[in-house]
Formats: structure tokens, C-alpha cells, sequence
């Protein structure tokens, strides 16, 4: 349960992330889960404007953006929107 609390309340951050004014965030997941490839890759950034996905990579420049530390969780995007899970 203390599992589902914590995946819900970062889903809920994140959400609320998308409609600040910043609207530049940078995700820092330990696992991204990329379900239309059937991938998972590890220690990974997904740049987000405006609320769609920019680009993700292991190295990317996260100036100007507001970071979100999932970097101990499993992220994954569905149509565009993050559903994390806490290790």
C-alpha cells in the first residue's frame, strides 16, 4: 500500500509539474520503461516542454528546467504521460 501512496503522490507532483509556469522539467528516472519498444533503459532523463516529451537520453543539458529525482524508481510513458512506480 505505502508502495501505491508513493507512485500516486509522485504521479500527482508530476502532473502538477506540467501545469506550473516553469513547463520545462526535467525527469531523472532509473529505469524508463518504453513500452511500444518493449525496452527498458536505465539511469535516464526525458526533457519535457509544455507537456510533451522533448527527448530522453543518458546525458542530456538540464539547464533551465525544473528536475523531478525518480532516479530510484521505474518510470514509464503512455501517450505521452508518466506513470512511475517506486522501487
Amino acid at each position: 500500500m505505502k508502495i501505491l501512496r508513493i507512485a500516486t503522490t509522485t504521479l500527482f507532483l508530476i502532473s502538477g509539474l506540467f501545469e506550473t509556469n516553469a513547463q520545462k522539467i526535467a525527469i531523472q528516472a532509473g529505469n524508463l520503461i518504453l513500452p511500444d519498444q518493449e525496452k527498458v533503459l536505465k539511469d535516464q532523463v526525458s526533457l519535457v516542454e509544455n507537456g510533451r516529451i522533448k527527448s530522453f537520453g543518458k546525458r542530456l543539458n538540464t539547464d533551465g528546467y525544473e528536475t523531478v529525482d525518480l532516479s530510484d524508481s521505474w518510470v514509464a510513458w503512455f501517450n505521452g504521460c508518466p506513470c512511475a512506480h517506486h522501487q
